[in-house]
């Protein structure tokens, strides 16, 4: 018997196991959540894995364990460009995917503009299990079950929601509280380290992998395992969407792109923007702005110290670099999402 289930996180209500979208309230933003009650406080994180990913599916040898390489005194460097896929989206859609086949859908479906695209080819192959990317109009095609359709991001991402398969099921992290899950391994791995880090850094498009590391670190510490959760920092363009929503209370989007190199945090609108909020005022972190001139930076800095990161995971090498000036004696932990 699986101790979890959908929640939503706006009215309170359960949903199914294959929803997306609260039935009850029908808000188009992702609010449902995993929730889990386990009772027992587990001792290792062995456990962690089973009890606290969906549907007992999973252990901690799924998952690569990327390397967090000390860059000087008070910053380290967490490489998800590591993983076989060079994504930290590797460990989201693993967890969508094994999900998807354990719900006994036929296909998976998951909507990419950046390295989502490359993680879902090299998974379906994995795992013999197709996966279809749909990506917008700005891509070009480049796997046999990549689809182009939609002006943009959000508008493909909008027009993949309101399709009507049931033998699909969408698995792109920013909606399915599934692939939000796998985000938690990347916390889990963090406080193995025994290092106490006081702040961690992440660029954030849709903002659910700045979830998943908070649900990590508070279900760590429900179990004991850490004693306190670091302040989260999501990191995006100047002017971006999550930034403005907190200061504003309001849900704010952005009318155009910046047309930036880190395509990753180059976005309109966040569809996970509430859950991120949460975490960082649960947190007492915030968003971090970055401009294109701090993240060419950052990302010249990286590439001479051995690091091979893209434009997107360089702003948050950037971001760190601005938190340490300002807390220089507090331990940072930078997350580049992925390499080129």
């Amino acid at each position: 018997m699986y101790n979890q289930i959908i929640i939503c996180l706006k009215c309170g209500k359960k949903s199914g196991d294959n929803d997306l979208v609260c039935k009850y309230c029908k808000y188009s933003y992702s609010f449902l959540t995993v929730r889990y009650s386990n009772n027992n406080h587990f001792k290792n994180f062995g456990e962690m894995y089973f009890y606290y990913l969906p549907f007992n599916l999973f252990k901690k040898t799924d998952f690569k364990n990327t390397s967090l390489k000390k860059f000087n005194n008070k910053i380290w460097i967490k490489d998800e460009g590591e993983n076989k896929s060079k994504s930290i989206k590797e460990k989201e859609l693993i967890v969508g995917l094994k999900t998807s086949i354990h719900l006994k859908f036929k296909t998976a479906m998951c909507v990419s503009s950046g390295s989502g695209i490359t993680v879902s080819n090299f998974l379906s192959h994995k795992y013999n299990f197709p996966i279809y990317t749909y990506s917008p109009k700005t891509n070009k095609k480049s796997f046999e079950n990549q689809k182009i359709t939609g002006k943009d991001y959000e508008d493909t991402f909008k027009k993949v929601l309101s399709l009507k398969n049931k033998k699909f099921f969408n698995i792109t992290p920013g909606i399915n509280p599934y692939s939000q899950e796998g985000a938690k391994v990347i916390s889990w791995q963090l406080i193995a380290e025994k290092i106490n880090f006081d702040k961690i850094v992440i660029p954030c498009g849709n903002g659910s992998t700045l979830w998943g590391l908070y649900k990590g670190y508070r279900e760590a510490k429900k179990n004991n395992l850490v004693n306190k959760i670091p302040e989260l920092y999501g990191v995006e363009l100047t002017g971006g969407p999550i930034g403005k929503s907190i200061t504003s209370e309001k849900l704010v989007k952005n009318k155009s792109y910046k047309n930036s190199k880190a395509h990753g945090i180059d976005v309109k609108e966040s569809f996970c923007l509430q859950k991120a909020i949460f975490a960082l005022k649960q947190t007492k972190g915030s968003m971090i702005s970055v401009s294109e001139k701090e993240i060419e930076n950052a990302y010249s800095i990286l590439h001479k110290k051995g690091f091979n990161p893209n434009y997107t995971a360089a702003s948050s090498f950037a971001a760190s670099l601005k938190l340490h000036k300002k807390f220089p004696n507090k331990k940072i932990c930078c997350i580049l999402t992925a390499s080129e």
